[in-house]
């Protein structure tokens, strides 16, 4: 399945810049004059996300809430590749997803191990106004990008595919009871979550604005130490400068 994303992630990308590359060789010019360097871009990106946990079995009971949320600000060194309307951009940043459900991960043990965490269903008897897990996460990410030449608005398409390694900041789950003093209990111990995250990641957008998805490839529990999960987002980019 990883693969097949994957696969199709990138011959997405190679389509989209064969079109446009396409588009830009056709019109035509006016001077033969040497072509400068692209001027570097997009310094500073921001990704807002609807997350979601895809599960190769489903704990029993949980259930996810429609309002799940995330939010990524990276700094990136935009390097243009030549002449070309290619560039490599490096940098680092901090992305948080939250996860809304009627559960928690607790510790529960299994047959093989007493270190086995999953999502425990939260008891009927608890009221509730909120319930979630938040990850906090520093993040490298590393992109190729390609972008078109300015139209006539001074504005360009661009597209990008990465890859992004993390190292777990904060984890912490929030119950809020629904009474009226609002009580809220945190946990922030989670000894079988794993610590890093890495995965893959496109963008295309118009100007300021795109669209994003990323696709997580490593697991959020240790191996064996937790039911298999994969972190899936899709959102908004918005890069001011």
């Amino acid at each position: 399945m990883r693969i097949k994303v994957i696969t199709f992630t990138i011959s997405m990308l190679a389509f989209s810049i064969s079109v446009f590359c396409q588009n830009q060789s056709q019109q035509p010019t006016t001077a033969q004059e040497p072509k400068k360097p692209m001027e570097k871009m997009d310094n500073f990106v921001v990704d807002l996300g609807y997350e979601m946990l895809m599960f190769e079995n489903k704990p029993a009971g949980l259930d996810f809430k429609p309002w799940n949320n995330g939010m990524s600000f990276y700094l990136l060194y935009d390097r243009p590749i030549m002449s070309s309307n290619f560039a490599i951009a490096i940098g680092g940043g901090i992305s948080s997803q939250s996860y809304y459900s009627n559960s928690q991960i607790r510790r529960v043990g299994n047959e093989e191990t007493e270190d086995y965490s999953t999502f425990q269903k939260l008891p009927d008897s608890v009221d509730y106004r909120n319930n979630k897990v938040a990850l906090t996460y520093l993040d490298i990410p590393l992109e190729l990008r390609y972008r078109s030449n300015e139209d006539k608005r001074g504005h360009r398409w661009k597209f990008t595919i990465g890859f992004k390694a993390g190292l777990q900041f904060d984890v912490h789950d929030k119950l809020v009871i629904d009474n009226s003093r609002k009580d809220k209990y945190k946990t922030y111990i989670f000894p079988d979550l794993y610590e890093f995250r890495y995965g893959a990641y496109f963008r295309a957008g118009y100007g300021k604005v795109g669209l994003n998805a990323y696709y997580g490839l490593s697991p959020l529990f240790n191996e064996g130490h937790g039911p298999e999960a994969t972190q899936l987002s899709f959102g908004v980019t918005i890069t001011p400068f």
